[in-house]
Order: structure tokens, then sequence, then C-alpha cells
């Protein structure tokens, strides 16, 4: 399982960053389970790169929009970053304010989409 878009290499296709062309693509291949997405948000800083986990491994490959100590604290789980690249996409959303409040996995979710909501 992945947390992100990936993109298909048989087309040469960069990274996918556009949100309509992830579900597209997951729709297309069914390869990924769990799509993670938020259509509401307004925050131009949360756009870009998904990030890319190997959860048989427990490796993260790159970082996301959605950094991966935030899907850390979601998924309740603890993923090794020594590998991790970073997101081709340099502007990032600032989410340690939420982090440092240690809310339950649901109460964080909620608090995400307040926050990308421009709340």
């Amino acid at each position: 399982m992945a947390v992100t878009s990936l993109n298909d290499n048989s087309i040469n296709e960069p990274e996918i960053h556009d949100t309509r062309r992830a579900i597209e693509f997951s729709l297309e291949t069914g390869v990924i389970p769990l799509l993670l997405i938020d259509p509401t948000h307004k925050r131009h800083e949360a756009i870009g790169s998904f990030a890319i986990i190997d959860f048989e491994q427990g490796t993260a490959i790159r970082d996301g929009n959605i950094p991966v100590k935030v899907i850390e604290k979601l998924l309740e789980v603890e993923i090794d970053i020594s590998v991790m690249k970073e997101s081709r996409y340099k502007l990032k959303a600032d989410f340690s304010h939420l982090l440092e409040l240690e809310l339950s996995p649901d109460k964080l979710r909620s608090a995400i989409i307040d926050y990308l909501s421009g709340n």
C-alpha cells in the first residue's frame, strides 16, 4: 500500500500532483486501495506531491503535501524516514501546530480538514 497517486510510467508521466488526475489514475489502475484527498482545501501550500509510503517495509519513499509525520499520527504507525526523498514541491503547509496538540487520529483528521479549509 502507498500513500500516493503514483504515475503512469508507461507514458513517461511525471509524478501526479493534481487531485483529478490522482483519482483518474486510481480508478484506471485499481492499484491504490486508499486515496486521501480533500477537494475543498484552500491552502495553496498544501497542493503538490503526494507522500509515497511502502507499508510492507514500513518506509517512506517520498515526503508529500501531507507530511509523513502527519500520516504516522493519522494511521498510528511508525514510518522509517531514513531513505525518504523530499517532495519535488518545496512549498509545504505547516502542520506542526496540529502535531503538538497530541490529538487522537480522528480529531487530528478533523483538525487537518479545518486547517486545509482555511480555518
